[in-house]
């Protein structure tokens, strides 16, 4: 499972293209002789800094990989395509698996949407807050994901009810 990319990672990229192209008029205004050294420096230190939080958007991804052989789950966070934060838990870990409901009201259109969460058992090293693993609205998608999770982990599958109760 993945999160991350997508809409927000084309906008950081369009923001980092951006960028590469003010920096060249930069580059290029201070070969003629248009702006002082000063103006190249200060000018490159913001655009280098605009470049790279666009590029840090563009790349950020976290990564949920389960290992059948160990019978592990791990979460990794990256930006910039390095790994700055990975955590792993056991299968023991986690008490059910459990596709949730959730909804958005907007302009009097309510959409419902799937989550799917692993919820943590009564251990110490199990996450103090139950993980999500992903949403979406195609519900059929999301409950064949919820499956192959709960089967991999032989966990049972909660489903409540769509009203929430």
């Amino acid at each position: 499972m993945q999160r991350g990319g997508g809409c927000v990672g084309a906008i950081g990229t369009v923001f980092a293209l951006w960028a590469v192209v003010l920096g060249s008029i930069l580059i290029m205004g201070w070969r003629a002789g248009d702006f002082s050294m000063e103006v190249l420096v200060g000018g490159g230190t913001f655009i280098g800094t605009f470049f790279l939080c666009g590029l840090g958007v563009a790349t950020y991804r976290e990564r949920f990989y389960f290992d059948a052989h160990r019978r592990t789950m791990t979460h990794f966070r990256q930006v910039l395509l390095v790994t700055y934060r990975w955590q792993q838990w056991s299968i023991h870990d986690f008490e059910a698996a459990e596709l949730y409901w959730y909804y958005r009201r907007r302009n009097n259109v309510t959409r419902w949407f799937h989550v799917i969460r692993l919820l943590p058992a009564q251990r110490s090293g199990a996450p103090p807050d139950p993980l999500e693993l992903g949403s979406g609205e195609a519900g059929k998608e999301m409950r064949e994901i919820a499956h192959e999770i709960a089967d991999f982990c032989s966990l049972p599958l909660r489903t409540p009810p769509k009203d929430g109760r």
